[in-house]
C-alpha cells in the first residue's frame, strides 16, 4: 500500500519508514503540509500518516484540505503528543480515522496501520500480488507459465 507520511523530526520519519517498509509499504515522507498536500494533487495513495503539529501547514490543515478535495475514501492516521481528550475528540471530528501517541512504538504502529488498511480495504490482502491489465490478470505467488485467474471480488 502506499503511504504519505507527514513528520518533520528526521528521528520519527526514519522509524515510520523502516517500520512500515518493513511490512511490505511503499512509504513517501514529506516534512510539511504544503509538500503533502502538494503531493495528494497529483498522486494517489491508500493512506495518509499525519503530524498533527508540524510548522506552516499543520497535519490538522492537510487532513481538513484533503478531506475537502479528495473525501473520506482515504483513511487518516494521526501521530501527536496530544492526549487530552477534547484535543483527541478534535482530531476525529476534523476526519482522522486513528490516531497514536508520540513517542511511537515502530510494532505498535505498523500493527494500527494494517489494522487501518484491513478495515478500510478488507479485499486488498488476498489480491495483493494479483496485478490486472486490460483483459489480463497475473497471480504472481501462483505463476507458473499456465493459464490462471485471480480470484474474483
Amino acid at each position: 500500500m502506499k503511504i504519505l507520511s507527514l513528520e518533520d523530526d528526521a528521528a520519527h520519519a526514519g522509524l515510520i519508514r523502516t517500520a512500515l517498509q518493513a511490512t511490505g509499504h511503499d512509504v513517501l515522507v514529506v516534512d510539511s503540509g504544503r509538500l503533502a498536500i502538494r503531493h495528494l494533487e497529483t498522486a494517489h495513495v491508500n493512506l495518509l500518516m499525519l503530524d498533527w503539529q508540524v510548522p506552516n501547514v499543520s497535519g490538522f490543515e492537510v487532513l481538513c484540505w484533503a478531506r475537502s478535495h479528495i473525501g473520506e475514501r482515504i483513511p487518516a492516521l494521526v501521530l501527536t503528543c496530544r492526549y487530552r481528550e477534547d484535543q483527541l475528540a478534535a482530531m476525529f471530528d476534523a476526519g482522522a480515522d486513528d490516531y497514536v501517541i508520540k513517542p511511537i512504538s515502530a510494532r505498535v504502529l505498523a500493527a494500527r496501520v494494517n489494522a487501518l488498511l484491513r478495515r478500510v480495504y478488507p479485499d486488498s490482502a488476498h489480491n495483493s500480488t494479483c496485478i490486472e491489465a486490460g483483459a489480463y490478470q497475473i497471480d504472481f505467488p501462483s505463476f507458473d507459465g499456465e493459464s490462471q485467474q485471480c480470484p474474483q471480488n
